[in-house]
């Protein structure tokens, strides 16, 4: 056989080699590829519900804060003095009420009498002049969710008598920013969902906040390095 021939020959064996080797390249990236993207679609998965779980418990312990505070204002023995002589409870709420240490969140609170009608006239536009319900519930306006915690104040001559109630009005949103230690859910992404509701039962709540996970950079990688 020529040297020619051989140099074909030999040729001939390279060209298969090599188009093997590129043919099990890319079967395998192909392989890696549906594999990492496998496995991050079940991490996306699974971080979904545990971002669900953890804003659950992380609103249940912003809940339980709010009810805690409002216990103590309701054993306040001003808030008593108000309910018996509500002569001057505009003055009251922006000299006393007002400078009391409330979280930022708590945008605003007000005393209503047995009748659930507010004490007297307030320059706080938040202020209903009534409570039509008594039942805490959470409300959806401008983008924004709040917490509406009614707590009847029993009276301290009657303690089976109800004298009055307070109204505390949250930002839940914020309450979440400033209270919460959210590891698997982005903070940042939190908001309201769908239209305003003026009534949005406790049960019901988190079906009306919208949130994500946060990003895995990790697997971004390797699928950019992979496609």
């Amino acid at each position: 056989m020529t040297s020619t021939g051989k140099n074909l020959h030999f040729r001939y064996y390279i060209y298969i080699f090599l188009a093997v080797a590129i043919f099990v390249f890319i079967t395998f990236g192909w392989i890696l590829s549906g594999k990492i993207s496998s496995i991050n679609k079940q991490f996306n998965q699974s971080a979904a519900s545990e971002s669900t779980m953890e804003v659950q418990h992380a609103l249940e312990n912003v809940i339980e804060q709010i009810n805690s505070l409002a216990q103590e204002t309701v054993s306040w023995d001003e808030v008593h003095q108000q309910l018996a002589d509500p002569t001057y409870y505009g003055y009251w709420k922006v000299q006393r009420a007002s400078t009391r240490k409330m979280p930022a969140h708590i945008e605003n609170i007000d005393l209503y009498d047995a009748n659930r009608i507010i004490l007297g006239n307030t320059q706080e536009t938040l202020s209903q002049s009534n409570i039509s319900q008594v039942h805490n519930h959470y409300l959806a306006t401008n983008n924004t969710l709040y917490y509406i915690g009614i707590y009847p104040i029993p009276s301290r001559i009657d303690t089976s008598t109800v004298s009055g109630y307070l109204l505390v009005r949250s930002n839940i949103i914020q309450a979440l920013h400033d209270t919460s230690q959210l590891v698997v859910t982005d903070l940042d992404s939190i908001k309201v969902s769908g239209e305003d509701s003026p009534i949005i039962q406790p049960a019901d709540v988190m079906k009306h906040l919208q949130f994500r996970a946060r990003i895995n950079p990790l697997f971004d990688d390797l699928i950019k390095t992979t496609n």
